[in-house]
C-alpha cells in the first residue's frame, strides 16, 4: 500500500505542476501507445495511427512475451537512435501493491 500511495503522490505532484502544454490539432505528435496482443493464434500490433491491426506472425498465450520481444527489437532497430519509448507488460500474477 505504501508504494501505491507514494506513486499516487508523485503523480499528483507532477500533474499539478502544470509545465506540459497540450498539443494543438495541427501539431505533429509522435508519442502514442502501441499494444501487442495474442488473438486467434496471431501476434498483432494495435496502433491507433494505423488503419488496421498488423499481424507479426504466429504466437501462443505461452510464447506471447518471447514473440513480442522480437517485434520490440525491430522497433528499437528502426528507431534511429531515439530512446523515447517504453515497454510495459500487463500480465496476470502478483501485484507490486500487495
Amino acid at each position: 500500500m505504501f508504494c501505491f500511495l507514494t506513486l499516487t503522490a508523485a503523480h499528483s505532484s507532477a500533474v499539478s505542476s502544470g509545465t506540459t502544454e497540450c498539443p494543438t490539432v495541427d501539431d505533429e505528435v509522435n508519442l502514442h501507445f502501441v499494444a501487442l496482443v495474442h488473438v486467434d493464434g496471431g501476434l498483432y500490433e494495435l496502433d491507433g495511427r494505423k488503419n488496421t491491426a498488423v499481424r507479426h506472425g504466429d504466437t501462443t498465450a505461452q510464447s506471447l512475451l518471447q514473440d513480442s520481444v522480437l517485434v520490440i527489437k525491430k522497433f528499437i532497430e528502426t528507431s534511429e537512435g531515439s530512446v523515447s519509448f517504453n515497454a510495459i507488460a500487463l500480465a496476470p500474477g502478483g501485484s507490486m501493491f500487495d
